[in-house]
């Protein structure tokens, strides 16, 4: 059966490497997008004060090496994003990671990653439904009347808990910032029980563990990772 629906936001990024264009009310059919319309207006929209781009894929990627876990192990891949583009921006007048460059990373080159070439990591007819809409307004609850760039914003405050929608192949994830596809407490608590189970009967085996590491370590010393496939 057709599904269709329709977000309505106050600013969308359509493509990341362009940054940030105005209003626009986003129509989905079927797990992708039907239509992008421009909105002339801004802060009299009812979308205003919500942002939209394309939703990452993996939220530990951001197109610049997979690492198994987040640094708070809190899953946190806005906070994640802009950790990255702290640590490599420029220093005085070198050149670093751009604003847009975080977000193609975060974007497409991470969905690229895993799913290779799909048409998505863009909010453009055809592409993927998969879109993320953020509440800047909940970032900015000192504004105070003062206008404040979208793209700054999102670089210094944003982090999941400013997730509004989260949309996947047009299915939502994520609505009015709760989780609406599965009981995420109840599943939770239920898998922290079954790791303490398995705990119990198998406790890990920290020798092996060590050597393990310290497997890894070596490799990376002696620069294995850069080394190009065996022939």
């Amino acid at each position: 059966m057709a599904t269709a629906r329709e977000l309505q936001v106050g600013r969308l990024m359509a493509d990341p490497a362009a940054g940030f264009g105005g209003a626009a009310r986003i129509r989905i059919a079927d797990g992708r997008i039907a239509a992008v319309e421009p909105l002339g207006g801004e802060a009299d929209d009812p979308g205003a004060g919500l942002v939209a781009l394309p939703a990452p894929a993996n939220a530990h990627d951001h197109g610049r090496g997979l690492r198994p876990l987040a640094f708070d192990d809190d899953e946190d891949l806005l906070r994640e994003a802009r950790l990255a583009w702290r640590l490599t921006r420029g220093l005085a007048d070198a050149e670093g990671l751009s604003a847009t460059g975080l977000f193609e990373a975060l974007c497409r080159n991470g969905r690229r990653s895993i799913v290779g070439e799909d048409g998505g990591g863009v909010i453009a007819p055809g592409a993927p439904a998969d879109i993320l809409v953020l509440d800047a307004a909940a970032m900015l609850p000192d504004a105070c009347g003062r206008e404040v760039e979208v793209m700054d914003l999102l670089l210094t405050r944003m982090t999941k808990r400013h997730v509004s929608t989260l949309m996947v192949a047009g299915r939502e994830i994520v609505r009015d910032a709760r989780c609406v596809s599965v009981d995420l407490p109840a599943l939770e608590a239920e898998l922290h029980a079954q790791a303490r189970a398995a705990a119990a009967t198998a406790p890990v085996d920290r020798a092996y563990l060590a050597r393990l590491q310290a497997a890894v370590a070596d490799f990376y010393r002696a620069g294995g990772h850069k080394a190009g496939p065996r022939a």
